[in-house]
This record gives C-alpha cells, sequence and structure tokens, in this order.
C-alpha cells in the first residue's frame, strides 16, 4: 500500500530536540562544532533553532555523538505528564484542514505513536 501523503518535519522541534540532545550529553556548541569538523558555531546555531536542517551526513554524525535515534528528533517529548514509563511522545498527525495541518496527539510511547501513525495511513 502506497502511503498518499510525505509527512512533513517541524524545523523548529527538530532544533529544540538537537538542542536538548547535546544539552543531555553535557557537551557545549563548540565542542560538537569540532566533532563535525566545522569552521565555525552558526551552522550548529541554525540547527537548533530550527533554521536551517543539518546535511544527512552531519545529521548522522550528530545522532551517533548524542546516542540518539531520528525518532528522538521528530517527536515532540514531554518532561512532565502522566506516562513515565517510556516518556510520553506527542505524534503529529496530517490533517484535511489546510490551516491546522498537523494535530498534536499525547501518546505513552514510541511504539504505540508508531500504531497509531500506522493506523491513520491505513485508514487515509
Amino acid at each position: 500500500m502506497a502511503l498518499k501523503y510525505r509527512r512533513e518535519y517541524d524545523k523548529k522541534l527538530i532544533g529544540k530536540n538537537l538542542k536538548r540532545l547535546r544539552e543531555k550529553k553535557d557537551l557545549s556548541v563548540e565542542e560538537v562544532r569540532r566533532y563535525l569538523r566545522l569552521g565555525s558555531v552558526q551552522a550548529i546555531y541554525k540547527y537548533e533553532a530550527g533554521y536551517n536542517y543539518p546535511q544527512a551526513d552531519v545529521l548522522l554524525a550528530l545522532l551517533e555523538l548524542y546516542e540518539a535515534e531520528y525518532q528522538d528528533l521528530i517527536y515532540a517529548q514531554m518532561e512532565d505528564c502522566n506516562f513515565r514509563q517510556e516518556g510520553c511522545w506527542v505524534l503529529f498527525l496530517p490533517t484535511a484542514d489546510p490551516v491546522e495541518r498537523n494535530v498534536p496527539v499525547t501518546i505513552g510511547s514510541l511504539p504505540d505513536a508508531a500504531r497509531i501513525f500506522w493506523q491513520k495511513v491505513q485508514s487515509a
């Protein structure tokens, strides 16, 4: 079954998650710059502010450095919710409404998010 739409990723959310992951590892922007062998820290600030996406090779290097998975970037993790076991994830489900393109749905775990997303895709 072919998907009927391409998922849209939120640059601001990805940037926020990149910053959260860097800070979780207690790394400075300068340390990340050296690891990535970049000329200046400006690119990292732009990634974290959500102005630009990292190139694919840089993104993979960041995930490796932060010991993270891509899901850690594309979902909003809620720190204070009722789902304490695995964290709490917010899945943005596409809607037909062009004004409100994505609807946030709070979910208890990433597997639950994947299941709900797949059900949404199948019903579309």
